[in-house]
């Protein structure tokens, strides 16, 4: 299937494996990228993009990584995509775009850091024209941090209170359900998610050995076995004439 255009937010976690130490939950910077699937795709992202290169990435006050828009365009440039490919900087809650721009939204490791909000789907819909598709895949629990009572100690000690907004598939589904704003066409925890999480945090771990962030969520990961911890695969059409 091909687009016109297309926004996608991705977290610096896709790359460096350690989603839980990024910025808190909020409006944060993220990489929004609006595609082509034309002669000339565009794509539009800002903070927490996972472009691979040690260049492209700096480390904020904050201890997250941020790459800004100039330094993703030359490696854009340098991939041979540059006259396809736009990098924006923007805020999740300030998107820098018109409504009805874009036939698809996708977000991969970075949702649970702004999408949690009641209203944010509201806001983020305005942008999908209608009959657009918007999906994600995001760090999830098996069941809600309510139903527990309590943070799982074995996650808490690495990402603390960031765990709450690890929501399940389930409590997704409702969120986005009741709104009547979109129809979900999926909502499913990502088979051996949890399984597949750890392995790409290892060869992160194997691909940057000094890079010690990637030890708490290996630990982290291992001492879970599957009882919590997963990632979540959301997705849904926005409803006609909104």
């Amino acid at each position: 299937m091909f687009f016109d255009w297309a926004l996608l937010s991705a977290c610096a976690g896709a790359v460096c494996g350690c989603p839980g130490f990024l910025d808190p939950l909020g409006p944060v910077p993220v990489t929004a990228a609006a595609r082509h699937a034309g002669a000339r795709p565009r794509v539009g992202p800002g903070r927490h993009f996972g472009v691979p290169g040690p260049r492209v990435r700096r480390r904020s006050r904050r201890g997250g990584w941020w790459i800004a828009a100039e330094e993703a365009a030359a490696v854009f440039a340098e991939a041979g995509v540059g006259d396809r490919v736009e990098a924006v900087r923007a805020l999740a809650h300030a998107l820098p775009f018109e409504a009805g721009s874009f036939d698809a939204i996708v977000s991969v490791d970075a949702f649970e850091y702004f999408g949690t909000a009641d209203r944010y789907l509201p806001y983020l819909v305005r942008f999908l024209r209608p009959g657009g598709q918007l999906g994600f895949a995001t760090p999830a629990m098996i069941r809600e941090v309510r139903e527990l009572g309590v943070i799982p100690p074995h996650i808490k000690k690495v990402v603390g209170w960031e765990a709450i907004a690890w929501h399940t598939a389930r409590w997704w589904r409702f969120q986005w359900e009741v709104t009547e704003l979109v129809t979900v066409t999926s909502a499913r925890l990502q088979q051996d998610g949890r399984r597949d999480w750890l392995l790409w945090a290892r060869a992160c771990a194997a691909h940057r050995p000094d890079d010690l962030a990637h030890r708490p969520v290996i630990d982290m990961l291992t001492a879970d076995g599957g009882d919590f911890l997963g990632f979540a695969l959301v997705t849904a059409r926005k409803n006609g004439g909104m």
